[in-house]
């Protein structure tokens, strides 16, 4: 039986409390973390990445994940588009999870009532091998 995949979504964002560092070594490179409700599994981080690699971010962006984080490198000047991006990349992610849920939900139903029949299958063979 496959098993389902959390959603995982970002906590609200305080921007007087969201810790912005100074990227050494950059002239205009920042990095913050955004938080998450929960640590994503490679599941939702492979639907992530695959939704990333179709709205690519800005060039002189990054997006990675740490714990339950997004760490997000930006510029100043691009920093609203970059975390509005964010936003659409795990909306769009989570919607993908609970696709890939459903499946795996309908592929386990299916498989439970194939293992009742079989397990009715064994009663009768049982049953005959008795008499």
């Amino acid at each position: 039986m496959k098993t389902k995949t959390i959603v995982v979504n970002l906590r609200p964002i305080d921007p007087d409390k969201l810790e912005i560092m100074k990227v050494s070594g950059t002239k205009e490179t920042f990095k913050f973390n955004l938080l998450l409700d929960a640590v994503p599994d490679s599941v939702w981080k492979d639907f992530f990445n695959d939704e990333l690699r179709k709205k690519p971010i800005p060039l002189d962006s990054e997006v990675d994940f740490e714990g339950m984080s997004v760490y997000v490198l930006s510029t100043p000047d691009k920093i609203d588009d970059t975390i509005e991006l964010v936003k659409q990349l795990v909306n769009s992610t989570n919607e993908h999870v609970q696709q890939h849920n459903k499946r795996i939900g309908e592929g386990n139903e299916v498989e439970r009532e194939m293992n009742v029949e079989d397990e009715e299958k064994i009663k009768r063979m049982r049953k005959a091998l008795k008499k």
